[in-house]
C-alpha cells in the first residue's frame, strides 16, 4: 500500500459523509489529480461493488441505468469548483470514472461497506423523483388558423394539411413538412417545460428544439429567404440554398444568418444575453448596425450595444443538451438552476446569500432532479423541494 494510503481514504470517507471542509474537498482532488493511488482505487472500488451489487436488485431497473450511464458517460469529475486550484476536468478517464462510481455508491449507500441507508430517507427522495421527473418527448404545434395540436396524442402519420403542404409526424419525437410549396401559411411549433422536439422544415431543414421553446416558421418558403423566428433554444441544421439564405430572428431584434450550416441558438428571455455558437459552415450574427461573422468553434453573445465574440474550447458543449447531457463550465448556481426549471419543469426561490461558486461538469439528462441537486449541495449550497418548487439557501 502506498505511505499515505489511509488518509486518501480517509478524504473518501468524510466527502461521502458530506462533513469534509473545502481544504479537505481540494485535498482529495489534488491526490486524484497526481494519480498516486489510482491502483489502490480501482480495487477499492472493485471489492466495494461486489460486497454491495448484492443490493441492486432492490432497485429499479431505470435507478440502475441512471446510475451505470453516470459512471460510463462521466467524461470528467461531476463538480469542480473553479475557486479551488488545478484544471480538475483533465484528470485521466480513469481518475473520473472511480470518482462517478463512488458518487453515485454514496449516493445510494453514504458509508461504503455498512449498513443501508435509513429507509425514510429512501422513501422521501424515491417519492420526490416520482413527482418530478425529468423532461421528455413533448410538443404542441399552433396552425395558421389558431388551433392546437398537442402531438403526443397522435400516432404516426399525417396529421393535417397546410394548403397543399402535409404536415407529418414522422416518428415519436418528429415533425416533418412535405409536398408542395406555395401556401403562405405560419405554423408554431411548442415544447413546454419538460419537453423537447425535432422538426423537419420543408427545405429539408433539421431543428431541434430544447425545453419552453417556441419556434414560428413557414409551411414553405416561397420568398427569397428562408425565416423563422426563435423564442427558446434550438439546434439547427440548415439545408444549403446559396440563392436562398436563412435567417433566425429573436424577439430582441438578434438575427443570424446562413445558407447551409450547423449552429446553435439560445434565446430564453430570462438569460442574461442571447447566445450563438456556431458548429460547421459559417453564419452572420446581426443587431441593429452590428454585424459578426463567426467561423467554426466561435460563440457569439449579443450584450446590449454590443456583439462579442469567443473561441470555444468545445463547441459541442452548447449542444450536449441536444445529445443528452446537463453540461456546465465555469457555470454558477442560478445558470445551472434556470436550466434545471427549464428541464424539470420545477420553480425556484433563492433565500439569503447564496455561496459564489462555479461548477463545471456533466450529467445524463436522465438523471433525476435529486441526483443533480445532491451533486451541487457537495459545494455547501442547501436545497429544500417543497411541491415542484426547489428553494436554494447558503
Amino acid at each position: 500500500m502506498h505511505p499515505g494510503s489511509s488518509r486518501f481514504f480517509e478524504l473518501i470517507d468524510k466527502y461521502l459523509r458530506h462533513s469534509a471542509s473545502e481544504e479537505e474537498t481540494a485535498e482529495l482532488f489534488l491526490l486524484l489529480q497526481s494519480h498516486v493511488h489510482d491502483e489502490e482505487l480501482e480495487q477499492h472500488i472493485e471489492q466495494s461493488w461486489d460486497t454491495e451489487k448484492k443490493e441492486l436488485p432492490a432497485l429499479s431497473e431505470h435507478r440502475k441505468a441512471q446510475i451505470l450511464s453516470t459512471i460510463f458517460n462521466a467524461p470528467y469529475p461531476l463538480e469542480n469548483i473553479r475557486k479551488r486550484p488545478g484544471a480538475f476536468y483533465r484528470y485521466r478517464w480513469l481518475a473520473a470514472a472511480c470518482l462517478a462510481l463512488l458518487i453515485a455508491l454514496g449516493f445510494l449507500w453514504p458509508l461504503l461497506n455498512t449498513k443501508k441507508q435509513e429507509s425514510r430517507a429512501v422513501a422521501i427522495t424515491n417519492t420526490i423523483d416520482a413527482a418530478i421527473r425529468p423532461g421528455t418527448i413533448q410538443a404542441s404545434l399552433t396552425l395558421d388558423d389558431g388551433s392546437t395540436i398537442i402531438l403526443n396524442d397522435h400516432p404516426q402519420g399525417e396529421l393535417t394539411k397546410q394548403g397543399s403542404t402535409s404536415v407529418i409526424k414522422q416518428d415519436s419525437s418528429t415533425l416533418g413538412y412535405q409536398g408542395a410549396t406555395g401556401s403562405d401559411a405560419y405554423n408554431t411549433l411548442r415544447t413546454p417545460r419538460g419537453g423537447q422536439y425535432n422538426l423537419v422544415l420543408n427545405d429539408g431543414s433539421h431543428v431541434w428544439l430544447n425545453a419552453a421553446t417556441a419556434l414560428r416558421f413557414p409551411v414553405s418558403f416561397n420568398g427569397n429567404d428562408r425565416t423563422v423566428e426563435l423564442d427558446g433554444e434550438a439546434y439547427f441544421e440548415v439545408a444549403h440554398n446559396s440563392q436562398k439564405p436563412f435567417y433566425v430572428k429573436m424577439r430582441d431584434g438578434t438575427k443570424v444568418e446562413v445558407t447551409g450550416t450547423h449552429f446553435n441558438v439560445m434565446a430564453y428571455n430570462d438569460e442574461p444575453a442571447p447566445e450563438a455558437t456556431l458548429l460547421e459552415g459559417s453564419i452572420n450574427i446581426s443587431k441593429g448596425n452590428l454585424i459578426r461573422k463567426l467561423q467554426p468553434g466561435q460563440q457569439a453573445i449579443v450584450n446590449s450595444g454590443n456583439i462579442s465574440v469567443i473561441n470555444k474550447t468545445d463547441p459541442e458543449e452548447s449542444i450536449a443538451w441536444k445529445n443528452g447531457f446537463i453540461s456546465f463550465r465555469d457555470a454558477d448556481i442560478k445558470t445551472i438552476m434556470r436550466e434545471a426549471s427549464r428541464w424539470y419543469d420545477v420553480d425556484v426561490e433563492y433565500r439569503g446569500e447564496i455561496p459564489s461558486r462555479f461548477f463545471t461538469g456533466s450529467l445524463l439528462r436522465s438523471a433525476s432532479l435529486t441526483d443533480l441537486l445532491h451533486i451541487l449541495e457537495l459545494s455547501k449550497i442547501k436545497f429544500k423541494i417543497e411541491g415542484r418548487t426547489i428553494i436554494v439557501s447558503g
